[in-house]
C-alpha cells in the first residue's frame, strides 16, 4: 500500500490525498454471511465436512425422533451461527482519493468542506481451502465506487457537521 498527501503552500487549509491499497492475506479471519455459508456447504459437492457446515444446527437423533414432521438425525434444524471463520485467503485492492478545504469565515467562525471517492477494484475471498474464490465487488455491501461529502461549521466550542454518502 502507498499514499501521498499534497498541501499547496499558496492555499492555506487545502489538502489532497490519494491512497492505493493492495492486501493479500493467507489464513485470515472473515465474517461469512448466510449466502456464502450455504454456497460453501451445500452447493460445492455437498461436502458436509466443510467447516462452513458447522455453522448450521443439526438435529440430534433424540430431536429427530420427537419432531412433529418426519425428520432424521443430521437434518438442518432451525437457525445457523454467523460469525468469524478462519478463511483460506483474502485479496483486496482499491484506492481512496480525498480533498479537504478548511477556512476561517469570521472571528471564532470556521468552515470545512471535503470529498472522498472510494474505488474497490478487487475483493476476493477463498472461504475454505479447495473452494472457488468469491469476488464481492459489485455485490450488496461492496460497491465498486463510493463517494462521501462532508460539510462542517465551527463557532467557538460548537461544531456542526453534515456527511452524505453515495454507494
Amino acid at each position: 500500500s502507498v499514499g501521498i498527501v499534497y498541501q499547496p503552500s499558496m492555499v492555506q487549509g487545502l489538502r489532497f490525498a490519494a491512497d492505493y491499497i493492495d492486501i493479500e492475506l493467507e489464513g485470515g479471519i472473515s465474517v461469512l454471511g448466510i449466502g456464502t455459508l450455504l454456497t460453501q456447504c451445500y452447493d460445492n459437492s455437498a461436502n458436509l465436512s466443510n467447516p462452513a457446515c458447522a455453522a448450521f444446527n443439526r438435529l440430534t437423533p433424540a430431536q429427530a425422533a420427537t419432531s412433529l414432521t418426519p425428520r432424521v438425525a443430521g437434518d438442518v434444524a432451525n437457525g445457523y451461527r454467523a460469525g468469524f471463520f478462519n478463511t483460506a485467503s483474502r485479496k483486496f485492492n482499491g484506492a481512496i482519493f480525498a480533498s479537504e478545504y478548511g477556512f476561517r469565515v469570521a472571528d471564532a467562525h470556521a468552515a470545512r468542506v471535503g470529498a472522498k471517492v472510494f474505488f474497490v477494484n478487487h475483493d476476493e475471498t477463498i472461504a475454505f481451502s479447495g473452494q472457488q474464490p468469491t469476488d464481492a465487488v459489485g455485490l450488496v455491501g461492496t460497491p465498486k465506487w463510493r463517494t462521501q461529502l462532508n460539510l462542517g461549521y465551527s463557532w467557538r466550542d460548537l461544531d456542526v457537521d453534515w456527511q452524505s454518502l453515495w454507494t
